[in-house]
């Protein structure tokens, strides 16, 4: 009997932890979406406005509330100082990709490098097409893992509720 008790409390105990482990995972992706988001705001805004140049743009970004955005653009204006030489964009790509703490999807990852590739390469307004372009896909990104969170939060908790039954038939 003490053997199903523990088996039973094991089990349930593994389901919510992995239940929670999956939440926080959606909660980090939201927030850096969220973060991305306000980021291409105010890149929007910098350039469209205060036509603010490239090193000054990166230093604004890395002010971040995100600290995983905050990091990555960071990265960005450093490794931009140290190889001035190097386009941006190549740059943005190289930090992107090593970035796996973003946890990025490959279409989220292509949308952010196509950010990094406009800054201070095009036009103004061809920068701002990508930007505006940028901006759509990373809400409806934000809008697919907000609903996820929903749908696998109800899932986790109907589980925990049916393993928690489970374990009072086990028990009696």
């Amino acid at each position: 009997m003490l053997v199903k008790v523990i088996g039973s409390i094991l089990i349930v105990t593994c389901g919510v932890a992995f239940g929670m482990n999956e939440k926080m995972k959606f909660l980090r992706k939201i927030g850096v979406l969220k973060g991305v988001i306000a980021a291409i705001d105010l890149i929007h805004a910098e350039i469209s406005c205060m036509c603010t140049p490239t090193d000054e743009l990166l230093e604004k970004l890395c002010a971040t509330e995100n600290e995983t955005l905050c990091d990555f653009f960071t990265k960005c204006r450093d490794l931009h100082k140290e190889r001035y030489d190097l386009p941006l964009g190549l740059i943005w790509s190289k930090v992107l990709k090593g970035a796996v703490n973003l946890d990025f999807g490959k279409n989220e990852e292509q949308t952010m490098g196509e950010i990094g590739n406009a800054l201070g390469r095009y036009e103004v307004c061809e920068q701002l097409k990508v930007f505006q372009n940028a901006r759509i896909n990373f809400t409806e990104y934000l809008d697919v893992a907000e609903k996820s969170k929903e749908i696998l939060g109800r899932l986790y908790g109907s589980l925990s509720i049916i393993a928690g039954i489970a374990l009072v038939v086990i028990l009696l």
